[in-house]
């Protein structure tokens, strides 16, 4: 390994339970090297991604803390993990509706209602919250497909207009596929909208909307888990409900 390969592989070994969390910038960060060197340092231990890597490194990371939640103990009852994982879920739902904006919800419903297409769009467990999300919009006789192909993205979204809309579901804010799905669809003058953990990546993705979950950070499930699509789930159902209101206010579709 080159030296900057060598500080990030220093830093894993010794934060391995750290690194579920983060990002591929924020580490690169941490360590003070470029995007690159993390990159690298992934595929020289032999995986294709930063992904990837935090995939393999996670059930070593579970089975030493013997639970994704810290709040969790190991001899804990039914009932006592029951009562944890639930107050966890409520908090986090909360949490993630008292920070968003009516507003930003109000025009992505009323963009969806307009819409002559809908996209949305999310890998791995998000895949799972966008093909629900495109099925709701169906429902409600809105054209929608949900995405998670890389080929299928750069596809779809270079074909769209100003009526349609792009929804990305990406808690770490940093998938390549969705990011380049929002620049496709901007390139052509849809409406894009980035459901989110981070934050940060607002000043870096220019998206029309953003909606963020809140997702506690010392949560050892990270964007591998329920919870996190339980939050963007909530954020989807409260967008949805917004849009049968809009829909009888729009001229009916050709």
């Amino acid at each position: 390994m080159k030296p900057a390969e060598k500080a990030v592989a220093k830093y894993v070994v010794e934060n391995p339970e750290e690194i579920i969390l983060l990002s591929m910038k924020a580490l690169a960060q941490k360590v003070n090297v470029s995007d690159n060197s993390v990159l690298r340092f992934c595929r020289t231990c032999g995986f294709s991604g930063y992904l990837d890597f935090k995939t393999a490194l996670l059930p070593q990371v579970i089975t030493q803390k013997g639970s994704i939640y810290k709040q969790l103990g190991r001899e804990d009852d039914f009932a006592q993990r029951t009562a944890k994982i639930m107050d966890n879920i409520v908090s986090t739902v909360r949490e993630t509706y008292m920070a968003v904006q009516e507003d930003d919800i109000s025009l992505t419903a009323q963009k969806l209602a307009a819409s002559s297409a809908a996209v949305a769009v999310g890998l791995a467990a998000s895949a799972g919250v966008a093909l629900v999300f495109s099925d709701s919009l169906l429902s409600m006789g809105i054209r929608s497909v949900a995405l998670s192909d890389r080929i299928e993205i750069e596809r779809f979204c270079s074909c769209l207009d100003e009526r349609s809309v792009v929804v990305g579901f990406s808690t770490s804010g940093e998938t390549e596929e969705v990011l380049m799905a929002i620049k496709r669809a901007k390139d052509n003058n849809a409406f894009t909208v980035l459901v989110s953990n981070n934050i940060a990546v607002k000043s870096e993705v220019h998206a029309d909307i953003f909606l963020f979950t809140q997702v506690p950070s010392q949560d050892i499930a990270g964007s591998f888990f329920a919870l996190p699509r339980i939050a963007q789930l909530s954020l989807a159902e409260l967008v949805l409900s917004k849009i049968p209101g809009y829909i009888k206010l729009t001229e009916k579709r050709p």
